[in-house]
């Protein structure tokens, strides 16, 4: 399945569908991540049910770095905070 990034709002947010974080995600996936957050800065991944195992290979996933206004950079993971959130 193709991983694709829906924008929930015209400034920020978007709900990330094609991807199944109980398997492990390609470079392919991590680019589509990677251009999403620098597009919408906040992705949701609504569905997921994983282990906390699972969460952590998540987490841990390679970023590009992220340049500080003072010019210093550090390493972003991919995803810093994922949470179950139940529709309802």
């Amino acid at each position: 399945m193709t991983i694709s990034i829906r924008s929930l709002h015209p400034l920020f947010m978007g709900k990330v569908s094609g991807l199944d974080l109980r398997q492990p995600v390609t470079a392919a996936g991590i680019a589509a991540i990677n251009a999403g957050m620098d597009r919408h800065a906040v992705l949701i991944f609504p569905g997921q049910v994983i282990s906390q195992e699972e969460h952590l290979t998540f987490s841990r996933l390679p970023a590009r770095r992220l340049q500080r206004q003072n010019g210093t950079s550090t390493h972003a993971s991919a995803l810093g905070v994922l949470r179950s959130v139940k529709s309802g």
